[in-house]
């Protein structure tokens, strides 16, 4: 789903302009953002799957953004304790 997301965006620059770039600032936010959406839809692997790569991706993150992360772990903990996982 992400790949689609950026082709689409990177497809979709105009001719000249240069690459679309991804980083933990731009890709962090959707890797969120797609855990919690397979949460919804109770597809919890791949909703596990997604938090991983978030709290991978920031484990050595500043300070500040450490109790965003902490509360990615805390579901991911979850995800991990229910039946069916």
């Amino acid at each position: 789903m992400l790949s689609i997301v950026l082709s689409v965006q990177a497809s979709s620059r105009p001719v000249g302009q240069p690459p679309l770039w991804v980083d933990g600032w731009t890709l962090a936010p959707s890797l969120k953002r797609l855990g919690e959406l397979y949460e919804a839809k109770g597809n919890r692997k791949k909703a596990a799957d997604y938090y991983g790569r978030l709290v991978d991706l920031w484990k050595d993150a500043d300070p500040e953004l450490q109790p965003g992360v902490r509360k990615v772990r805390a579901r991911l903990g979850r995800l991990a304790q229910e039946p069916g996982t």
